[in-house]
């Protein structure tokens, strides 16, 4: 769980608007997919949240929004990966769920 918190800190930073040291960036996602690698051979791997139907087992919505073009209780938004171990949870996904009723 400690790591998991250390691969969301690099998920902020990649998120953050570039500015202009790509060397800087090129290395900070080589290091981040180094993380990413080694969790999955130890049977982390992430929830895909995005765009799917919302499940309370797999999500924890912190928010909702009004969008009458997307489907109701679909995810999206992630704010934080969620993680499964071996295919159980580890930790569920907080997102934002669309929410037309």
């Amino acid at each position: 769980m400690e790591l998991l918190e250390i691969v969301d800190n690099f998920h902020r930073l990649l998120n953050l608007p570039a500015d202009g040291n790509d060397a800087w960036r090129r290395g900070v996602e080589a290091i981040h997919q180094q993380v990413v690698e080694l969790l999955e051979r130890h049977g982390v791997k992430p929830i895909e949240a995005l765009g799917k139907p919302f499940d309370p087992y797999y999500h924890e919505a912190l928010s909702t929004a009004f969008n009458p073009d997307i489907k109701h209780s679909t995810v999206i938004e992630e704010i934080r990966k969620g993680y499964v171990l071996n295919g159980e949870l580890l930790r569920p996904s907080s997102v934002r769920v669309v929410a037309n009723q």
